[in-house]
């Protein structure tokens, strides 16, 4: 276990490292996923919005994203203030990926401090819905209440007796009066509102991606203007997602953070908006053997819908099973490539790809040079045929005192 608990000391620092290569290799994007208690495998990153803190440190244009944040495994009040912070800190660089989780080790030892669940799917649903809910009000108001199943924010029993908030609120021009931020009920004050700091640069918030796995998930980000991110499809499939997003958000008015027009199909590199693919992805030889120890994913998917084929309990997804999928792209530059235009002829518009270089059994060298290789020789072609990329956004100007 030492070696593992050192391993893994490793990982923390190369994921930096790996992010400012990224950034200078012409990479738009770096997503960290979150995991926890595991000493079997590569998913390691148990705190992706620190990590992320270093990253933005260390870097100017790439955007830091979450994929995912499991709401059920946190406050929401806490996570939307370190992703304000995070998101002051890179210069409105964040891109916010939520997803619900599962695997019951993880979940269950935070789920006992939150009330959420991943044992009862209906309760731990309800809970990353109200988590969600609360977080887009902590970014966008200035102040804000919330009652729900899991929340009552600020607390009804809180009593508030502060001459300073008093003499603040009292002031002219603020956009909350005393009155809305204070009760007095039995000659006690209370606080009935509550502000979030910091609140995002970007405005009106970070664009927001949801994980998802099967068809209801998607829709589900549809109508509410987020993005996707399918953690299953392969093959055909990829088009019935794209299909099936892109119907619903139709259905819902084109919902989004800053207007509500139609964009492109699959994917809309200017709007930055609409669905992408995990894709595991190893240029050079794979020997079965290699194959199944390289490409891996959490077993508890096994109760999930992937590709179309629900999979009885306890199936092992095996390497084999990717890449009959269309999920695993393994061989040559130009193998890697074709597979990668598959997905772009299933339906994109633009074309928007999520590769995993990270994956067990690869060192942290070669990591990079998996990297190194999809920069010189895959993404040229990607840019050329698939809409090209925008330069990054600059900068959002962080307010003077």
């Amino acid at each position: 276990m030492a070696a593992v608990h050192r391993s893994y000391q490793r990982v923390a620092h190369q994921q930096i490292d790996q992010a400012v290569l990224a950034e200078e290799l012409g990479f738009d994007y770096f997503f960290l996923t979150e995991h926890h208690f595991q000493p079997e495998g590569a998913e390691f990153s148990p705190n992706p919005l620190q990590t992320g803190t270093a990253i933005a440190m260390r870097t100017k244009k790439i955007r830091i994203g979450q994929m995912a944040n499991i709401l059920p495994r946190h406050h929401p009040l806490r996570i939307a203030e370190q992703v304000g912070m995070l998101d002051v800190l890179s210069g409105g660089r964040v891109e916010f990926g939520v997803g619900r989780g599962g695997g019951t080790r993880e979940t269950e030892p935070f789920a006992q401090a939150y009330g959420s669940s991943d044992i009862d799917q209906y309760k731990n649903q309800a809970y990353f819905d109200e988590a969600l809910d609360i977080i887009v009000k902590a970014w966008t108001e200035p102040s804000f209440s919330h009652q729900g199943t899991f929340y009552t924010i600020p607390p009804k029993w809180l009593p508030w007796d502060s001459a300073l908030t008093r003499a603040y609120f009292s002031q002219p021009g603020l956009e909350r009066r005393l009155d809305d931020v204070i009760e007095t009920r039995d000659g006690k004050d209370y606080l009935t509102e509550l502000s979030v700091y910091p609140q995002p640069l970007q405005k009106p918030y970070p664009q927001i991606w949801q994980t998802a796995l099967s068809t209801n998930s998607v829709k589900v980000a549809a109508r509410r203007g987020f993005n996707v991110c399918h953690l299953g499809a392969g093959g055909e499939d990829v088009r019935n997602v794209l299909e099936a997003y892109h119907t619903e958000a139709e259905k819902a008015g084109w919902p989004d953070r800053s207007s509500s027009e139609p964009f492109k199909f699959g994917w809309d590199s200017q709007r930055k908006r609409g669905v992408s693919f995990l894709r595991f992805v190893h240029i050079g030889e794979v020997t079965p053997d290699k194959r199944n120890g390289l490409f891996h994913f959490p077993n508890y998917v096994a109760d999930s819908l992937i590709s179309g084929i629900h999979l009885p309990h306890g199936a092992k997804l095996t390497g084999e099973f990717f890449e009959d999928a269309g999920m695993m792209l393994h061989g040559s530059v130009q193998q890697v490539i074709d597979g990668l235009m598959r997905d772009y002829h299933a339906g994109f518009e633009d074309h928007l790809v999520l590769p995993i270089f990270e994956t067990p059994g690869l060192s942290g060298k070669e990591v990079e040079e998996q990297m190194q290789i999809f920069a010189e020789e895959v993404m040229p072609v990607l840019r050329a045929e698939c809409g090209g990329s925008p330069d990054a956004a600059p900068l959002i100007e962080v307010p003077s005192n």
